[in-house]
């Protein structure tokens, strides 16, 4: 089974889950933001690329409409969610998440 979907099934604590597309610009300014402040927090991220099939799958379990997308979920529980494309928003969004 693939990670994503491991995780999406049995996630422990704090995780973010990107939803992107490789051909996606937004996305691309995301990816930077995303990996430093992910590792300053030590908060683990799945990227699952909508644009492959498999990876679609939780995609679609998660409603995802738009890329770049970015879901926060606490043991297992979606608790926040959003479109950050700077490093400030992604830390409010991850901040939504932890008060939740």
């Amino acid at each position: 089974m693939n990670e994503a979907l491991k995780i999406l099934d049995d996630p422990e604590g704090l995780v973010l889950v990107q939803f992107h597309m490789k051909t996606c610009p937004p996305c691309k300014v995301l990816n930077p933001h995303l990996a430093q402040v992910a590792k300053a927090q030590k908060i683990p991220v799945i990227k699952v690329d909508c644009g492959d099939k498999i990876l679609d799958k939780a995609a679609d379990r998660c409603k995802i409409t738009e890329t770049p997308t970015v879901v926060v979920l606490l043991d297992g529980k979606e608790v926040a969610r959003g479109k950050p494309l700077t490093e400030i928003g992604l830390k409010r969004l991850i901040g939504k998440g932890k008060r939740a």
